[in-house]
């Protein structure tokens, strides 16, 4: 399962954006959590009022994700998702976005016994494998 931050990483083409690419090559299948959309989407927003970012390269990133999305498995919040996120996790303190990504993955493994977690965001990386997923990169 790919998270937020590596995908806004390989988006952006930011330092590690090549690992990311690698792994999302070599992967069997990609799930993620349709929150993910809704948080790439935010995070260009962003970059275009804060940082100045050209609207043609903020189009451009839209455009990949949209590419790469209709490859990559959406998975829904569904209430067991929502209910798991709203517990506790290994380590504490969970943001609300972190722990939704969490309980996805969560609910997600239960489809596949040997999924593991792309993320560089070191709260979700430390939980998920608190949890007993493998970490990528």
């Amino acid at each position: 399962m790919v998270e937020s931050s590596a995908i806004i990483t390989w988006l952006l083409n930011e330092p590690r954006a090549a690992e990311v690419a690698y792994l999302l090559s070599c992967a069997r299948d990609i799930l993620t959590s349709n929150l993910t959309w809704i948080e790439c989407d935010r995070v260009l927003c962003r970059y275009a009022a804060l940082e100045g970012r050209p609207l043609q390269e903020i189009e451009d990133c839209r455009q990949r994700m949209r590419l790469a999305s209709m490859a990559w498995i959406s998975v829904e919040m569904t209430a067991e998702c929502q209910a798991r996120a709203r517990g506790s996790f290994p380590i504490e303190p969970v943001r609300t976005l972190d722990a939704l990504h969490l309980a996805t993955a969560i609910v997600a493994r239960e489809w596949i016994a040997d999924l593991q977690v792309v993320s560089l965001d070191k709260r979700v990386r430390e939980n998920a494998q608190a949890l007993g997923f493998a970490i990528l990169p």
